[in-house]
């Protein structure tokens, strides 16, 4: 293969907890032809509010190295992580570290809130595979965001490595029961960047009827609108096929 089908218009870093085996995956899968995507990992193995604070003492690390590639913009892919020391944190986090490098800088959990207020959602379901701690300071920052959380399924998971053995299907499943105990939902949202969503993505809409939000999927979004690319991409959802123009 000749170098320049290699090269890619656009960099995008990414810091990732050193446990996640998902994100750069279900990124690469889509094919992109005008995206690259670079990491930086950062130590992590427990899910827990305390080691999720300590690994956000490592990412001004991160953002340094993936500046050294001239990156053109920087996510923190992470949903707990980004979230777990409120709003006010993330919205100094993503200034500071962007002040530092140069770069753009955005969060996981900063997508999801964007996404789901791009497509005037207000009513979710939630999924996440988050101890009951983790899940209520979530409830509370996207209701503090204006999005009412009605539901939530959390699978108690601490070690973090375990999050991506959840199967695409036992998550399908679980989702769909949600909808259908409540179907005042206006959207799924899957949460966490080392869940398996990018498979059931269509098959949950389909099944349920509403859009449906993942973290890597939001992530995805957000690096492209940061950007200013307009891009449909199918088989993932109705956030890629939402007034895309929009971009």
């Amino acid at each position: 293969m000749r170098w320049i089908e290699l090269y890619k218009k656009y960099r995008f870093g990414m810091i990732v907890p050193s446990p996640n085996v998902v994100i750069e995956p279900e990124f690469y899968s889509l094919g992109l032809e005008e995206a690259g995507f670079y990491s930086s990992r950062v130590l992590h193995t427990t899910c827990t509010p305390e080691k999720l604070k300590e690994m956000g003492n490592l990412v001004q690390r991160a953002v340094l190295e993936l500046s050294t590639a001239k990156v053109n913009a920087i996510l923190y892919a992470c949903t707990s992580g980004s979230l777990i020391n409120g709003l006010e944190w993330e919205k100094n986090l993503t200034q500071e570290l962007s002040k530092s490098s140069g770069i753009p800088v955005i969060t996981t959990f900063g997508s999801v809130k964007e996404a789901l207020q791009f497509m005037n959602i207000s009513k979710i379901h939630m999924f996440t595979p988050y101890i009951d701690e983790i899940n209520n300071k979530e409830k509370h920052m996207l209701e503090k965001s204006g999005i009412e959380v009605l539901m939530v399924e959390g699978l108690n998971i601490t070690n973090s490595v375990e999050i991506a053995e959840v199967e695409p299907e036992f998550i399908l499943n679980e989702a769909v029961k949600l909808y259908r105990q409540n179907s005042e939902a206006q959207a799924i949202f899957l949460s966490c960047t080392n869940l398996r969503t990018f498979s059931i993505i269509d098959q949950l809409e389909k099944q349920t009827g509403i859009p449906v939000i993942t973290s890597n999927q939001a992530s995805l979004w957000g690096l492209l609108r940061l950007m200013k690319i307009e891009k449909s991409i199918t088989g993932i959802g109705k956030l890629f096929n939402h007034d895309n123009k929009s971009l």
